[in-house]
């Protein structure tokens, strides 16, 4: 009796697990991709790395080119200084530091 109760108690136990886990919303990509924009448009990798340059430019950034797939950005307003890395595939970028002002200005441009 006491070896079905134990079968019970585990096949009961294993449902819940099951169920429990089943139930967990799932998170599309990983961690480090969630605070990445999407780029809607299908644009060639040299293109993006020109819009985004050109979109900092016109806000008063000063851009330079780090790597093929990565920009720093820097803003001077008196005596404060901003300096941000924009990487970027084909597909989202991300800012590090998280600036909103600058990824606006660059979602506008690449997805309109």
């Amino acid at each position: 009796m006491k070896r079905k109760i134990l079968q019970t108690m585990l096949i009961l136990a294993s449902t819940i697990v099951v169920t429990a886990c089943s139930t967990i919303p799932r998170v599309d990509g990983d961690v480090k991709q969630q605070n990445y924009v999407k780029i809607e448009k299908r644009i060639p990798l040299k293109e993006i790395h020109d819009l985004i340059a050109q979109a900092g430019e016109d806000a008063g950034w000063r851009i330079t080119k780090f790597k093929e797939n990565a920009l720093i950005a820097e803003k001077f307003d008196g005596d404060e200084s901003k300096a941000i890395t924009i990487d970027f595939s084909t597909t989202s970028f991300h800012l590090t530091p998280q600036d909103n002002e600058l990824e606006s200005i660059i979602e506008e441009k690449l997805n309109h």
